[in-house]
């Protein structure tokens, strides 16, 4: 049976697998295979696979493996949100990674467009900090029921936390600076349900940082807003491979729309 969010059913724009129903022959080899719904009709649901359209009779003959956009956010705005934070360790040693991260973003500081000989203090950050992903998985493991789903979840959410891909190195000072206005969010996101005032913009503004007033005033700190942006999509491009990661996704997009980063 097709895969149920919120009530919903195969519709355009899913991402969809094929379990049976197909109306011809020379598509059958297309059952267990993936596609893109693109047309309905009188219970024909059209999907275009990767090299070829097959058309399959029944939406009970498809499987949701990721709902269009359109789909997601009503599924999202459905839902209702609680934030926690426990004691997951989900943080490596990303000091390591140092080359590698250099490498990966082309020799640039992502926040200050600088190279690498010109950064001094060099630190390898988190993009999007650990605390935000240790509050994304620490609200939505309560909806994975299994002990051995949670582990198998808790460790991707590890490996792309810490991956190249939610790295950059800048300087010491820039990244403590960061870390503020982040926190004080967390902070306020897990202790006040109502969600007033938590804006990131107001609370770096707010910061006692003497660095933070020079990124607001000099464009770091939107530089700093805009590499969360690219790098939430990059890993929320990633996630939607994995259906067990859904509870995770919805959460951390969540954290993404309160923070306001636009």
């Amino acid at each position: 049976m097709a895969r149920s969010d919120n009530n919903h059913v195969p519709s355009l724009g899913d991402r969809v697998k094929i379990l049976g129903g197909v109306c011809a022959e020379e598509t059958r080899h297309l059952i267990g295979k993936t596609g893109t719904i693109i047309k309905e009709l009188n219970g024909w649901i059209t999907v275009q696979c990767e090299t070829q359209i097959c058309k399959v009779h029944g939406k009970n003959n498809l499987k949701i493996l990721r709902p269009s956009n359109h789909a997601k956010q009503q599924r999202h705005r459905a839902k209702k949100f609680h934030f926690t934070m426990s004691s997951y360790d989900l943080r490596e040693d990303v000091s390591r990674r140092k080359e590698d991260t250099w490498k990966h973003r082309k020799g640039t500081d992502m926040y200050t467009g600088k190279i690498e000989a010109k950064t001094h203090h060099q630190q390898v950050d988190h993009v999007l900090e650990i605390q935000i992903f240790k509050c994304a998985f620490s609200s939505s493991v309560k909806e994975i029921k299994k002990a051995a789903d949670r582990a198998c979840v808790e460790g991707k959410i590890r490996n792309y936390a810490n991956n190249v891909f939610n790295l950059n190195v800048t300087t010491r000072e820039i990244n403590q600076a960061k870390k503020g206005p982040i926190m004080s969010f967390i902070n306020r996101l897990t202790a006040d349900h109502d969600f007033r005032h938590l804006d990131l913009d107001d609370l770096a503004k707010r910061s006692s940082s003497l660095v933070m007033k020079e990124m607001w005033d000099d464009g770091r700190w939107a530089r700093v807003k805009r590499a969360m942006v690219r790098t939430y999509e990059h890993i929320d491009t990633k996630l939607q491979t994995f259906e067990d990661m859904q509870p995770f996704q919805d959460y951390l997009h969540e954290i993404v729309i309160k923070m306001n980063l636009d």
